[in-house]
């Protein structure tokens, strides 16, 4: 069952920073879409860096496996890994399979901001960007150079299984060249260290796909217990980039495009 976004807010005052993830946390959500439903998990695999001809990234080994079942019934298992900074959310590598079955890679030099921090509502809107080289090797070997945007677009109080959290809208458009336009809104809480809920629209704002946090474990939040609240437990994603994946991956495009916002 979907939960609402409730319409009560947090003070204006409010901001949400920046995480601090540890190896071992990960956030499990439902995912659902016209292209089918399931579930996805995100996981914190390990501290590492990434060398690029731009410079040398710190970034975490993130890891998205999702469980998908299309309307026509048939199943679909991914797996996808990102190497992401914490510090801005910002998606350095990526690497996966295709749907019928290459191996690919994908850089952002420099890394595609997803967050800048603090993310917070003042008397404008919060708005950042930049540009940044693309290389797909494997399956689609070429470069392309990425100008890229997002907003801080509101505050408020989300309601999903995990609970109810504080959270600050990211909004990013998702450039994809083959399909219609799409936008990812993916509402971050400071709390969980992540994404409460994301949710990728068309041009006319219907939703494509929306992933909700049933569980999660992020050490950093002191004394926080693990929660797992019954049902679906199980995300991207995508991060605003992860539903992205999982919506291409179940329609089963003719070819993965680099160009793409993130929601690990």
């Amino acid at each position: 069952m979907l939960v609402a976004l409730l319409a009560s807010s947090v003070p204006a005052a409010a901001t949400q920073s920046a995480p601090a993830w540890t190896t071992g946390d990960y956030w499990e959500y439902t995912v659902t879409g016209s292209s089918g439903s399931g579930t996805a998990r995100v996981s914190v695999e390990e501290r590492t860096s990434v060398a690029l001809p731009g410079g040398t990234y710190p970034a975490f080994h993130v890891v998205v496996r999702s469980d998908l079942q299309a309307p026509n019934g048939s199943a679909v298992s991914d797996r996808n890994d990102f190497w992401i900074r914490d510090s801005d959310l910002g998606i350095v590598k990526r690497t996966g399979v295709t749907s019928w079955g290459d191996p690919y890679t994908v850089t952002y030099d420099p890394p595609l901001t997803t967050a800048d921090f603090p993310l917070e509502i003042g008397p404008y809107i919060r708005s950042w960007g930049g540009t940044s080289t693309v290389r797909e090797e494997g399956n689609l070997n070429g470069t392309m150079t990425l100008d890229w945007d997002g907003w801080c677009a509101a505050e408020g109080r989300v309601v999903v299984p995990a609970g109810a959290f504080a959270a600050a809208t990211i909004w990013m458009p998702v450039y994809n060249p083959i399909y219609t336009y799409e936008t990812s809104l993916a509402r971050y809480s400071e709390a969980v260290g992540y994404y409460v809920l994301v949710e990728i629209e068309d041009r006319d704002s219907n939703v494509l796909v929306r992933q909700e946090l049933t569980a999660y474990r992020y050490s950093t939040a002191t004394l926080r217990p693990l929660l797992v609240v019954g049902g679906l437990v199980a995300i991207v994603a995508l991060v605003a980039a992860s539903a992205v994946i999982l919506r291409r991956r179940a329609r089963r495009a003719t070819r993965p495009s680099p160009r793409e916002s993130a929601k690990p």
